[in-house]
């Protein structure tokens, strides 16, 4: 039987936790493991520490990330399947979801990652959104609902911890694509993310914006073909600019905050160059231009 761990990154979020914990534990697939890693939070989660046998808690002892702490679960478990669920998402009135998943990854070796059609509040499903098919390939993914073969995140050795935050996601995709692995979409597993990004904080708002821009330019330095770097390179800083002005999240103090550091972003860049040499993957020009046609 195939093993599966399910690895979930936490932070602050005592009653979705609650909610994902007993939503998790009602799955009928026997052969589970889940991995919650503390990123360092002010809530009290020791209570998890003898919930329940299926459950290993981990508590970070500084803050570090979610790639990092992804990094540890991914360590720490054995499964041959890896689910990522961000702490405030959980299967969506199905508790086959699990069997689901293990006979898909069954089908294929090729399936490095495998997304879940993904809910949240006042939205429609995902696959609605991007009009995607059941069974399509697909250039990008998210994980707050997807699941990985453990081979495959062995080969690309996991998740880039500089990135920290922002981004990770296409970094992940770039890297299986590289080595040869397919991201699927299904339809038939389905996760609610109970995500509102109205109700964060303007600290927190302000530092996803400059990570997301930073990691964004990394990742085109790190994976595009050399012919379409300067390109693609600027091309992304002045949309994450625009981005930042037109936010309509934002009043105009915020938006000047955010403006500035996009624009920042731009300066740390050639502090990651070491870094980025070590882990410059250039995919071929056909498997770029295939990214091109399947990206959200």
């Amino acid at each position: 039987m195939i093993s599966i761990d399910i690895i979930v990154p936490t932070y602050n979020r005592l009653a979705d936790i609650h909610k994902f914990v007993d939503e998790i534990l009602a799955q009928t697939y026997p052969a589970f493991t889940v991995y919650i890693v503390d990123d360092c939070g002010d809530c009290d989660l020791n209570w998890l520490v003898h919930y329940d046998v299926k459950i290993h808690y981990i508590r970070l002892q500084k803050n570090q990330g979610q790639s990092s702490a992804r990094n540890v679960a991914i360590k720490m478990g054995k499964g041959d399947i890896v689910v990522s669920l961000d702490d405030d998402a959980w299967f969506l009135d199905d508790k086959e979801a699990l069997t689901k998943l293990a006979e898909r990854f069954m089908k294929s070796d090729k399936i490095g990652c495998l997304m879940f059609d993904v809910l949240e509040p006042e939205k429609k499903w995902l696959s609605e959104i991007r009009n995607l098919n059941d069974g399509e390939v697909i250039g990008s993914h998210i994980t707050c609902g997807c699941a990985y073969q453990r081979i495959a995140l062995e080969k690309i050795g996991g998740f880039n911890e500089f990135f920290h935050s922002g981004s990770e996601e296409s970094d992940m995709s770039f890297k299986l694509i590289y080595f040869g692995y397919e991201l699927i979409f299904t339809k038939q597993i389905r996760v609610f993310h109970n995500y509102n990004g109205q109700e964060r904080s303007r600290k927190w708002y302000n530092k996803v914006r400059y990570n997301t821009t930073r990691n964004d330019l990394l990742i085109v330095l790190m994976y595009f073909p050399k012919v379409f770097v300067l390109k693609y390179f600027f091309g992304k800083y002045f949309s994450h600019i625009k981005f930042s002005l037109l936010n309509k999240r934002n009043n105009k103090v915020d938006q000047l905050t955010a403006f500035c550091l996009t624009i920042l972003t731009i300066f740390a860049v050639p502090f990651y160059i070491r870094r980025i040499g070590k882990n410059r993957r250039e995919l071929s020009k056909s498997d770029f231009i295939n990214w091109l046609n399947i990206r959200w």
